[in-house]
């Protein structure tokens, strides 16, 4: 679900109830436009980068090299990547759920201190 793509600038009604949740949680619902866009752009990329991290060690070598050539065959398409890790990792939802909680409680931490700072 998070790395779902079809490709275009469109979102779903899901997805955009997902990223209205998300900057919900970070208190950032005045994001609007381009702000928005970008903010949820660099926030998928982290939590992609993280999962890869996460999972490239528990596949075999020929699954990387497979995921390696779809990475590249479709670096503007997430949801090939995420189709593919799912058929190869059974415990991948349960670890990208972990990523996005541990993310958000960075970034929730993160703006609590610079708040206290700020006081």
């Amino acid at each position: 679900m998070l790395f779902m793509s079809d490709g275009t600038n469109t979102q779903s009604v899901v997805g955009i109830q997902l990223a209205d949740d998300l900057l919900a949680d970070l208190h950032l619902e005045r994001l609007v436009g381009e702000d928005r866009i970008q903010f949820l752009e660099s926030f998928l990329y982290v939590v992609y980068m993280r999962v890869l991290q996460r999972v490239i060690d528990s596949i075999s070598t020929k699954d990387q090299e497979e995921l390696d050539g779809l990475m590249k065959k479709n670096p503007d398409d997430l949801s090939p990547v995420r189709e593919y890790l799912l058929s190869r990792i059974p415990e991948f939802p349960r670890i990208e759920k972990e990523v996005v909680g541990q993310y958000i409680k960075e970034l929730v931490d993160d703006m609590n201190l610079k708040m206290q700072e700020a006081k």
